[in-house]
């Protein structure tokens, strides 16, 4: 009844909403209200209590890939938009960001940006390290971000299994960190070996930064990465080719140089601005 109220009070246009639960309230209350709802979906999986319902309460939905998109199927296709996510370029690109000082001049970095939860498969990035590492003396793991609150014995495991590792002395937790513009400079090359991305924001953000990468070919990755373009893309859940991979960018100049210039290239195809005007396209063509 607030948010009804509210609505009643401030007369907007359309309701948007970010989450399925903000979905879900909106568009009960713009049907009561006649205000069309737009529903920002960015999760792929779907819910199978909630899709249908949140479908016809939505007048509109902007999916951020095309993977998204899938989750409801061909019979609501005419009413969903994909908008990919937009990026401040200049920002992450700054000038005057250096490296931070845990990395020394003569490694090379393999980084990993992402919570420590279980479908971002740190397991892998460990595995994959692993025979990496046993080749490579100046190779190091660096893994950026936070423990999952809803999972912290993963977070526990996966340190455990670090401690055991042969060369642990060379894999880094550095926590959450409130910039993360430092950690993509000292990247010789990002890993990405999630199970399923929706979108896959850490991708851009280090192509951005022209660091090459390497990740899961699942849900939305390749819509963001051609495979031997901008770096590689393997399997679900294979640390062989994973690791393959990663030697080929370590070990091979020329092929990083090329691969750190189209990702660069390729970047600039999600900057924030284009964002913004698709956005605003899609809230100017909404009927009201």
């Amino acid at each position: 009844m607030l948010f009804i109220r509210l609505i009643r009070s401030e007369k907007p246009n359309l309701i948007y909403a970010n989450g399925s639960r903000a979905a879900f309230y909106g568009g009960l209350a713009g049907r009561l209200s006649a205000i069309p709802l737009v529903w920002h979906c960015r999760i792929a999986a779907q819910d199978p209590n909630l899709d249908y319902i949140l479908s016809r309460l939505c007048s509109h939905i902007i999916a951020n890939s095309k993977a998204t998109a899938k989750r409801f199927g061909r019979r609501h296709q005419s009413k969903i938009s994909v908008v990919y996510n937009g990026f401040n370029l200049d920002w992450l690109r700054g000038n005057h960001v250096n490296k931070p000082d845990l990395i020394q001049d003569d490694w090379k970095v393999i980084l990993v940006v992402a919570r420590l939860s279980r479908w971002k498969r740190h397991d892998l990035a460990l595995k994959a390290f692993e025979k990496v590492a046993a080749n490579y003396p100046d190779v190091h793991l660096i893994c950026v971000g936070g423990p999952d609150p809803n999972d912290l014995t993963w977070s526990d495991q996966l340190r455990a299994l670090a401690e055991k590792s042969k060369f642990s002395n060379r894999i880094h937790w550095v926590g959450m960190v409130d910039d993360v513009r430092p950690w993509y400079r000292a990247a010789t090359v990002l890993l990405l070996p999630s199970d399923i991305e929706p979108f896959g924001r850490v991708l851009i953000e280090a192509m951005a930064t022209g660091v090459p990468v390497v990740a899961t070919q699942g849900g939305g990755v390749p819509e963001l990465v051609t495979d031997s373009h901008e770096g590689f893309l393997v399997g679900l859940g294979n640390d062989d080719e994973m690791s393959r991979a990663l030697q080929k960018i370590l070990t091979n100049d020329g092929l990083r140089k090329s691969f750190s210039r189209r990702a660069q290239k390729n970047a600039n195809l999600f900057c924030l601005q284009k964002h913004i005007n698709e956005m605003e396209a899609i809230f100017c063509r909404i009927k009201i």
